[in-house]
């Protein structure tokens, strides 16, 4: 996969784990912050690699 573009980070969703590209802008936004809090609930800190959020596609 290309590495990112300046400003933006990866994060993959679903069991599927599509890749999506988000503005590093956004983790200021209330529902990204929920995701994150969700991540480190269910992952912990300790996931290794890329960022994965436990929501289906749909709901992200």
């Amino acid at each position: 996969l290309d590495p990112p573009s300046e400003g933006f980070f990866p994060v993959y969703v679903g069991s599927a784990r599509q890749r999506f590209l988000l503005p590093i802008r956004c983790l200021g936004h209330a529902s990204v912050r929920i995701l994150l809090e969700q991540c480190e609930e269910e992952f912990g800190f300790a996931q290794s690699g890329s960022l994965a959020l436990p929501c289906n596609v749909e709901l992200f």
